[in-house]
């Protein structure tokens, strides 16, 4: 189901704004973690537990466009891409020792 209407927003919106999505979600998170991460500096007021649940709406979203970009290029693609870095992370892993 959550396939089926991810991809009637492929369908509906077009692959331009889904990609500009992406990349606007993206930036989100990007904000959403440096001020959870410079908290210090960030006088907005609000909690690192509120911080955090903005952090995870946002992670929410990028997980959601990321599913819809791998409908778009292939979820076999994908998948091979994770397993090779998934493997040379843990070559790393076992070379930092």
């Amino acid at each position: 189901m959550e396939n089926e209407i991810l991809k009637q927003a492929l369908n509906f919106y077009g692959i331009n704004l889904q990609v500009t999505t992406a990349m606007e979600e993206l930036a989100e998170l990007i904000s959403e973690l440096n001020r959870y991460f410079f908290r210090e500096n960030c006088n907005d007021g609000i909690s690192p537990t509120e911080a955090k649940y903005a952090i995870a709406s946002e992670i929410a979203d990028v997980e959601i466009v990321c599913k819809t970009l791998r409908i778009l290029i292939g979820n076999d693609i994908v998948d091979d891409k994770i397993r090779v870095k998934i493997l040379r992370l843990k070559e790393r892993l076992v070379n930092a020792k």
